[in-house]
């Protein structure tokens, strides 16, 4: 018997002989359970549970979390819109009406109805107490203002919630000022927002802080482009992504069209490769470790070398370290 059941069957007991003085701690243990079985899939029982919860609810805090929750469950859209409305009367200013109030922003972005989701992400914001809630808040609604083409109005809210204060927010703040900002047509600032995004650790944003610093600097010939590339290439290897949709995108990244690349080996091991990358790395050598391709290898190259001649002198430092190579002109 799980904790869950453990916990009904202490619920039915009490319920039994306490009789009409119970249904206060009935409610509450009865969503206690239920959040349990909400968050490892048992929706269903759930649901009953829920239900009898708001029937048996003996003060608004219950009876609004009940309510929540029921929305969180119906599969309806319109119907849980109705229902997280009832929860946001009920509840204004307590944490129950700011999740009900998110989720109902969440329904709209999801329609396309950027305006509404807009309103909705702004109301929870000013009542949320927890800073990192209201500026994930604040964050939304700046995602908002972006939809309805208005990147000054989307920037005006994110450095509002950058002025909070610091929190494990502030990577994702960084990103999309990163995103507003070029919208405006200031790629230097926006290159600053997402280099502290990319530079924010745990950031949830932080890969595509760094493709898009390669989508604005990574594409020349210089050994600075060549460095963003070869991060965005190693931050992508041993990852669960498709090996064919990598493979493409690291083709695309490899480096400009006109450059040479140097190939030092193609291995079936991740760790083998890696061990290869480490040792030229030694030797004063920049390799990358490449996503596995449609045939399973995790090659190691040297990319990016804008011309002939510099791809020579690297051939010859490989030749005086003893390594192997096969040169990769810009035609394959």
């Amino acid at each position: 018997m799980n904790a869950a059941e453990n916990r009904l069957v202490c619920l039915v007991m009490i319920l039994a002989f306490w009789g009409p003085a119970a249904p206060r701690l009935a409610a509450q243990d009865m969503l206690d359970v239920a959040a349990g079985q909400m968050a490892t899939g048992q929706t269903a029982d759930a649901r009953v549970l829920v239900g009898s919860a708001v029937e048996s609810a003996t003060s608004p805090k219950q009876r609004n979390r009940a309510l929540l929750y029921q929305a969180y469950l119906e599969t309806d859209e319109d119907s849980a819109s109705t229902r997280l409305e009832l929860v946001t009367g009920l509840a204004a200013g307590q944490a129950e009406a700011i999740s009900a109030r998110e989720r109902l922003g969440d329904l709209a972005f999801s329609r396309g109805e950027y305006r509404q989701a807009l309103t909705n992400w702004l109301k929870a914001a000013d009542t949320a107490e927890i800073l990192k809630n209201r500026q994930n808040l604040l964050a939304k609604a700046a995602r908002a203002r972006l939809r309805m083409n208005n990147p000054q109005q989307a920037i005006e809210i994110l450095e509002r919630a950058l002025a909070l204060g610091r929190s494990s927010e502030y990577g994702t703040l960084y990103y999309y000022s990163g995103v507003a900002l070029l919208a405006c047509g200031d790629p230097e600032k926006a290159a600053e927002q997402y280099l502290a995004a990319y530079r924010f650790a745990g950031n949830p944003y932080q890969l595509a802080a760094l493709s898009r610093l390669v989508e604005l600097y990574g594409r020349g010939k210089s050994a600075h482009a060549r460095q963003w590339r070869n991060r965005l290439i190693e931050s992508t290897a041993g990852t669960v992504f498709d090996p064919a949709e990598v493979s493409s995108t690291t083709d695309r990244l490899a480096g400009p069209p006109g450059t040479y690349s140097i190939q030092l080996g193609a291995f079936s091991s991740l760790s083998r490769a890696r061990a290869q990358a480490e040792s030229l790395k030694h030797q004063g050598f920049d390799p990358v470790v490449l996503p596995a391709g449609s045939d399973g290898l995790y090659r190691v190259r040297i990319l990016g070398l804008a011309s002939r001649l510099e791809a020579d002198e690297v051939v010859k430092k490989l030749k005086k370290n003893g390594f192997s190579y096969q040169l990769l002109s810009p035609e394959g």
